[in-house]
Order: structure tokens, then sequence, then C-alpha cells
């Protein structure tokens, strides 16, 4: 909710202030969510009946789900049609992307230009990534995913 209102905030003095439409957004995480990360705020104790989780399996420093999913939206008032995609992107594509979208010929090693993607006009993201947690990895391809057996329940 805190997010929700200060991203709120934000465009709204982008608006007022004659800048929201040349200006885009880009949100995300750097990973899933953890409640005790040695930030002593009583958030164990205030989750209540909330799951941060949601439906998915693990969290922060996990290779499952819930530690490699994070929120992601871009946003760019007259330019990209809101809409939701399950196209497989990395925050690391943003780099080749955003080059692009200024009409350099720089490109990132390993970042994919998804520009149009990011904008909203195509749906076919990368085909697969190599996902990475506290020095483990796992390969993801489609629907699928290889998480090598790690000790330990997550």
């Amino acid at each position: 909710m805190e997010a929700d209102w200060c991203i709120g905030e934000f465009v709204n003095t982008l608006e007022k202030e004659g800048l929201l439409e040349n200006t885009r957004i880009i949100f995300t995480s750097d990973n899933g969510p953890v409640l005790n990360d040695g930030y002593y705020d009583d958030a164990v104790e205030k989750i209540g009946n909330h799951t941060p989780t949601g439906p998915f399996r693990g969290g922060k420093y996990s290779l499952f789900e819930a530690g490699t999913y994070v929120p992601f939206f871009t946003y760019w008032k007259g330019k990209i049609t809101p809409s939701t995609s399950n196209a497989l992107v990395s925050q690391v594509d943003l780099l080749s992307s955003l080059a692009k979208l200024v009409k350099s010929d720089v490109r990132v090693k390993d970042s994919e230009e998804l520009l149009d993607v990011f904008l909203g006009t195509n749906s076919v993201g990368r085909k697969n990534l190599i996902l990475e947690a506290t020095t483990r990895t796992a390969f993801r391809e489609g629907d699928w995913v290889m998480i090598p057996h790690i000790k330990g329940e997550k």
C-alpha cells in the first residue's frame, strides 16, 4: 500500500509540473520478500493474514519463484497502453533496451534488446534466463526451471 501511495504521489507531482508525458517510469524490485533480514521492525508480529510471497514458494535468497519473481512495470503516458504481460525478461535487459530507445548503438553483453516488450507492443520476451541467488544458479526456459538440489527447506 505504501509503494502504491508513493508512486501515486510521484505521478501526481510529475503531472502537476507538466513532466508526465515526457517521463518513462520503470518500477521494479531486487528480490522476493523477506520479513526478518536483520531489521527488527516487528514485521513478523504485524504480518497478520498477509502472505507476501503470494502463491509462490521461497522468498529472498531463494531460487524458487518467490525469490526470483519481482514486481515490475513500465509506464509512459500516451506511449504504453496498460496491459499485463507474461514475457520473460531480466532487469539487465533494460540496459540494451533503453540504449535503443535513445538511439544509441551501445549494447551490453547478456542484455537482450526487448524495447518492444517493455513498451507493450510485443509479448515475446527472452527464450531463457539464468537465475542466481546467493551464489547458486538455476536455469529457466519457458515454464520450466531447473534448480539443482539444495539442502534445506528453501
